[in-house]
């Protein structure tokens, strides 16, 4: 359970809708969940896309 939602009777979509947005992951090796290919920049901006639809330009700001 979480904000009164049962997790585990979720679907797919909106588990998504969830992760991001009411919870997140911050993982304690930075080494080990980030990507060095791409900018810390990128990675954040990329998330803020996904997760509250919002495009490049607004993510950036």
């Amino acid at each position: 359970m979480f904000d009164g939602k049962d997790l585990l009777a979720l679907s797919d979509a909106e588990m998504r809708d969830v992760r991001g947005r009411d919870i997140g992951m911050i993982f304690q090796e930075p080494m080990t969940s980030l990507n060095p290919v791409l900018t810390i920049e990128r990675q954040l901006t990329e998330t803020l896309e996904e997760h509250l639809d919002v495009s490049k330009e607004a993510a950036r700001a």
